[in-house]
């Protein structure tokens, strides 16, 4: 054993168990930095993150926007359109566009007979890029110039559209905050 292995901490994935450098685990967090008291945070290796937000992403009941994993980002978070257009902004007009912009996005969200674009079961997802954000999810504005239409799709077709973005541009996230309840958005963040 060498110096360097002496000094790298491993710890255990909370979910499957595997032993991996501490520095790996990702968190997956139910709590949403502690909004939801009933949530709570796991410590996971990268496939139990994937698999875990995956899996919310089936039960999930309400419909959202997905942006568009961004390469660079290292985290992956959902809010609540209620809970955004109740909460009160520093500013007036600050508190203004972010009604505009989650308004905007509300109109995104799939109607009720609207079907999937891939399979044609019932859409709850609409999947768009993120230009729609100009690439960048701290704006908060949509890009109405951006030309590209959003596509409408059902849990297992956006399960493997994420994945296929995700593997095409090599993305890994530290920290999910999963959807929980209600409609919302879901897009890339920096942690």
């Amino acid at each position: 054993m060498g110096l360097k292995e002496l000094f790298i901490k491993e710890s255990k994935c909370e979910k499957c168990g595997i032993s991996i450098p501490k520095k790996d685990l990702a968190e997956y967090d139910t709590t949403h930095q502690g909004q939801n008291k009933y949530g709570n945070i796991k410590k996971v290796c990268n496939s139990c993150l994937m698999e875990m937000f995956y899996d919310s992403l089936k039960s999930f009941n309400e419909t959202a926007v997905v942006i568009s994993p961004i390469q660079g980002m290292n985290a992956y978070v959902t809010y609540n359109f209620d809970k955004l257009l109740n909460t009160k902004q520093s500013s007036h007009t600050m508190e203004e566009n972010n009604k505009k912009f989650i308004n905007e996005l509300i109109e995104l969200l799939p109607q009720n007979n609207t079907k999937c674009s891939c399979c044609e079961d019932k859409a709850t997802y609409t999947w768009c890029s993120s230009e729609l954000l100009n690439n960048d999810p701290f704006s908060w504005e949509i890009n109405r110039y951006s030309g590209l239409e959003p596509i409408y799709l059902c849990k297992k077709c956006l399960i493997n559209k994420f994945k296929e973005e995700m593997e095409k541009e090599n993305i890994r996230f530290e920290l999910i905050y999963p959807p929980l309840k209600g409609d919302g958005f879901i897009c890339s963040w920096e942690i």
